[in-house]
C-alpha cells in the first residue's frame, strides 16, 4: 500500500531530490565511467599498448544535464572501434567501447533511481 502524503510533504521531496540531483549523479557516473574504462581496456586491441592507455572517461555537470564521454583519444580509434577486424589478441574485440558502455547503462540507471528514491524517502 503507498503512503499518503500531503502536497506540501511531496512537492518538499522533489526538492529534496532535485536539490542535489546533479552532483548524486556525476558521482555515480565517474563511478561508472571508471568500470567502462577498465572493462573497454581489457578488450581494446593492442598494438604497442597506445590504443588501449588511450581509453578514457570524463564526466561534465550543467545545470541542464550531466553527461559521461567514454572515449579514445588516438587518431586511429575509430578505424579500429568501427570496423570489423581478426585481432589475434584472444580478448580483443571492435567496438571496444561500446560494448562495455552498453553494458553499463542499466547498472547506471538504475543507481541513479536508487539514489533519487532514497533521497525522497529520507
Amino acid at each position: 500500500m503507498s503512503e499518503q502524503i500531503s502536497l506540501a510533504e511531496a512537492a518538499e521531496r522533489i526538492r529534496r531530490i532535485t536539490e542535489h540531483h546533479n552532483s548524486r549523479t556525476a558521482k555515480i557516473l565517474r563511478e561508472h565511467g571508471a568500470k567502462i574504462e577498465a572493462t573497454a581496456a581489457v578488450i581494446t586491441p593492442v598494438d604497442k599498448g597506445f590504443l588501449r592507455r588511450a581509453n578514457t572517461y570524463h564526466v561534465d555537470a550543467t545545470v541542464d544535464a550531466v553527461m559521461l564521454t567514454i572515449e579514445n583519444r588516438m587518431i586511429y580509434a575509430r578505424y579500429q572501434h568501427d570496423y570489423p577486424h581478426h585481432h589475434t589478441q584472444p580478448q580483443a574485440r571492435d567496438h571496444f567501447i561500446a560494448l562495455p558502455f552498453a553494458a553499463e547503462i542499466p547498472s547506471i540507471v538504475r543507481d541513479i533511481v536508487d539514489a533519487d528514491l532514497k533521497e525522497a524517502t529520507s
